[in-house]
């Protein structure tokens, strides 16, 4: 709850990085519907061009492979630059080492886990991104 004096609380801003438009498309209304800032790009160099405009995201969500590169690495990369959250979406089993990755999903999932996992990401962490640098 806010009142007149106190600002309302920071959104969540989750960067989807999806190769394929029909997820990413629905990734981007799911959150929306969450009340979280999606901010969609097709490929890793894209979420890098991203982020530098932009600004950081509290959470990545990643396919496991892209055009680009292995969207795994592209995930840990801005776990370490950035301080986020990370959640792969991917229609692979997860590896037995996925470092930098905070969750792992197969496509497709329920939408109600999907809402729970990003729902547990980004609370209480929203805002709380470190500065660009």
């Amino acid at each position: 709850m806010t009142t007149p004096d106190m600002p309302p609380p920071p959104r969540a801003q989750v960067m989807v990085i999806e190769d394929d438009a029909d997820t990413l498309a629905m990734l981007g209304r799911v959150l929306t519907l969450m009340g979280i800032d999606a901010l969609p790009v097709a490929t890793c160099e894209g979420a890098r061009h991203a982020a530098a405009t932009l600004g950081t995201p509290d959470l990545v969500i990643a396919d496991s492979v892209f055009p680009d590169g292995d969207g795994v690495a592209c995930a840990a990369e801005f776990k370490a630059r950035y301080g986020c959250r990370t959640l792969i979406y991917s229609g692979h089993p997860q590896p037995d080492e996925a470092d930098g990755v905070d969750a792992w999903l197969m496509k497709p999932a329920d939408l109600a886990v999907l809402r729970g996992a990003v729902q547990g990401l980004v609370d209480g962490y929203a805002g709380r991104r470190p500065a660009r640098t």
